[in-house]
């Protein structure tokens, strides 16, 4: 029995420090021999600082190394002191923001230089400022893929050349007439049942939610996001959007992890949903602060839309919306969502949604509601025109 809990706790322990080297670009970091002691937390921040942080083993009496310093806070830049443009990088680089207070004597071109000649030239140079091994290898690891991002300095916060906007690949499906698809409530919801909800790469909802399965097993349907697509063959279509403000992979990193469900048919008019908010949506993180009512609001805005455009018109618009957030909201904790008609003000055209947020637990403990008018703004435009 000894035997093979050991050896259950050497796989956990694998497949621990394997997922921490991935995500935090550490695949040649190991963990020292002090290691054995630690729990998840003191792994994470092992990786998180590039091996800088060191938990000491709770075997060791004498006091630990102190940690370097987490520096998350932009470095003032400007034409005197750090290199604008390495300070840029390493800022935008997830992983690497603690080393800009060690990386202040270098510069882009130096370290681009000394990559070219040889990675373990790299390397050598970062050793001398103070960086771990771990630290270099990611560091040089990250660097070499990178282009030199353009900065501006001179005026506050610096400034840098902006990407061009993003443009969707057009959709490899049959097209139709945009007035036509913009009323069309059915295509749209049958755009979300196919699509589905895809698993996501990151999230913040933990293995086995019990929130989430209870609503998996209730006859509701995982949905994401949709929106009109252009066609290949000149046309429009609906289809699932990947990211924006308050879906996919691009909302958990800026804190909210939002996942709604329909059922399907036109009968049951309601939304429900379970959402996670993280450490990057509160106030102010690290701070025991609770989350920023931007974010709840945004995520009631964004689950009322959703089951208007599922259920009722397919272009929704929030013509306006109020809310009341009458508790405190907190991190890394399951709410539940739900969405349904307050009042039809003129039907298939607008409509007071409310969404209510509560315990996952317990449905009268309520957190946050919101009523919002949603209109169909495209019938109203056909409405308007001359006949």
């Amino acid at each position: 029995m000894v035997d093979a809990a050991a050896a259950a706790f050497r796989k956990a322990r694998a497949a621990l420090v394997d997922a921490l080297q991935q995500e935090y670009f550490c695949d040649d970091l190991d963990p020292p021999a002090t290691a054995f002691g630690w729990d998840t937390s003191d792994f994470e921040a092992f990786y998180k600082s590039g091996g800088s942080t060191v938990p000491a083993a709770p075997a060791v009496t004498a006091a630990a190394a102190p940690p370097t310093s987490d520096v998350s806070a932009s470095v003032p830049i400007g034409d005197d002191g750090p290199d604008a443009a390495l300070m840029a990088f390493i800022q935008d680089s997830p992983g690497l923001e603690h080393l800009q207070a060690k990386m202040q004597a270098l510069s882009w071109d130096e370290c681009d230089t000394l990559f070219k000649e040889g990675r373990p030239k790299l390397m050598a140079r970062l050793k001398k400022e103070g960086l771990t091994l771990g630290e270099q290898q990611k560091f040089s690891t990250i660097f070499g893929k990178a282009t030199k991002p353009a900065v501006k300095t001179g005026q506050p916060g610096g400034g840098r050349a902006q990407p061009s906007p993003f443009e969707p690949p057009k959709l490899d499906a049959p097209g139709g007439d945009l007035k036509k698809l913009e009323l069309d409530v059915q295509s749209y919801q049958e755009a979300l049942l196919r699509d589905g909800m895809p698993p996501r790469l990151a999230g913040l909802f933990p293995p086995n939610d019990e929130l989430l399965s209870l609503i998996d097993t209730g006859g509701w349907k995982g949905c994401t996001k949709g929106l009109v697509h252009q066609t290949a063959d000149g046309g429009y279509a609906f289809a699932t959007v990947e990211n924006g403000w308050c879906s996919g992979e691009s909302a958990y990193t800026h804190g909210m992890d939002l996942r709604w469900f329909i059922k399907p048919g036109f009968t049951d008019i309601t939304l429900v949903a379970a959402v996670r908010f993280s450490d990057f949506a509160q106030v102010g993180r690290g701070h025991a602060t609770s989350v920023h009512g931007g974010a709840v609001e945004s995520c009631l805005d964004e689950a009322t839309a959703e089951l208007v455009k599922s259920k009722l018109f397919p272009m929704a618009t929030t013509a306006s919306i109020s809310f009341d957030i009458k508790k405190p909201v907190q991190p890394h904790t399951t709410y539940r969502v739900f969405c349904k008609v307050e009042k039809e003000r003129v039907k298939d055209i607008a409509y007071d949604i409310e969404g209510v947020l509560t315990s996952a637990k317990d449905e009268s403990e309520i957190f946050a509601k919101c009523v919002a008018k949603m209109v169909n703004a495209p019938a109203l435009a056909d409405q308007a025109r001359p006949q």
